[in-house]
């Protein structure tokens, strides 16, 4: 994981299924609670922003942590 890039970059590598032994580039936003990963699904290079190009495919999935519940 590469936070100080801009955008920031993190390598998914799969552990099962499909992608099982297959690196994934890709890029994140963190904002408050909030993450954003996102990933070329059809070739080996990492996105340049979160917007796909006419040429990409990219697979975007967003994250948001539950509020902490105290008991």
């Amino acid at each position: 994981m590469n936070d100080s890039a801009k955008p920031s970059t993190i390598d998914i590598v799969g552990r099962d299924g499909p992608n099982a032994g297959r690196s994934l580039l890709a890029i994140f936003e963190l904002q408050n609670n909030r993450l954003t990963v996102c990933y070329n699904l059809e070739g080996q290079n990492r996105p340049a922003n979160m917007q796909a190009q006419d040429d990409q495919l990219l697979l975007s999935i967003t994250y948001e942590r539950a509020a902490a519940v105290l008991s």
